[in-house]
């Protein structure tokens, strides 16, 4: 990964306009088979014909675009359900991706995608579009996660639920981490048996000094 990459958060919100290429498609495959299977077995064509025929070029490109649609979708499933490593710091990152895709296809200039664009957002929202309703624990892992921080949870908050929405949610996603930071400070003293070596409010120090 780059400097530049890691560093600006408009990189890693990743919001992949295409998935395969149609070139690497994996329609490609099958649609090689459906023509050299024609070409070998002159039956082919005669058997598929007597119910919805062969599949010409306008149905694999629809199949190409199915692909295209739902390859997103698989991927996340696959990144969300490891079992290997951690994956409640990726949450948030993988909602505002799905949220900045839905919106692409929103604007798309094929009707068809808009339309499917428009229904999903509609569900999207009714699950993800109250920040107000979710766990602030899929923000605080994103704060905490070096490679986002405070900087990247906000540029996301602002691209999913406005600027207004996000300055609100940005103010008590901080004091949450802050009083969380403070709780962790006391419970560290009472096991350490540390005295007041640390003192004035951590949650002011960290306000004065950013996260």
């Amino acid at each position: 990964m780059s400097p530049t990459h890691s560093l600006n958060p408009a990189a890693r919100l990743e919001c992949v306009s295409h998935y395969p290429s149609s070139s690497n498609s994996p329609s490609k495959k099958f649609e090689n088979a459906f023509d050299r299977y024609a070409t070998v077995d002159p039956c082919f064509k005669l058997d598929l014909q007597s119910g919805d025929g062969l599949l010409d070029c306008l149905d694999w490109e629809n199949v190409r675009r199915v692909i295209d649609l739902l390859g997103h979708f698989y991927d996340l499933t696959l990144r969300i359900s490891g079992s290997r490593y951690v994956t409640s710091n990726i949450f948030f990152n993988e909602i505002s991706s799905v949220d900045c895709l839905l919106q692409e296809w929103q604007g798309s200039n094929d009707v068809e995608l808009a339309c499917m664009g428009d229904r999903m957002k509609v569900k999207f929202d009714k699950y993800w579009g109250d920040p107000d309703k979710m766990t602030k624990i899929i923000y605080i892992a994103v704060v905490v996660d070096p490679r986002y921080k405070l900087e990247f949870m906000e540029f996301a908050l602002s691209i999913v639920y406005g600027k207004e929405k996000d300055m609100e949610l940005a103010k008590k996603i901080k004091l949450a981490v802050y009083e969380l930071f403070d709780e962790y400070k006391k419970i560290y003293q009472v096991e350490h048996g540390c005295g007041s070596s640390v003192t004035g409010n951590t949650s002011e120090n960290n306000e004065s000094e950013g996260v």
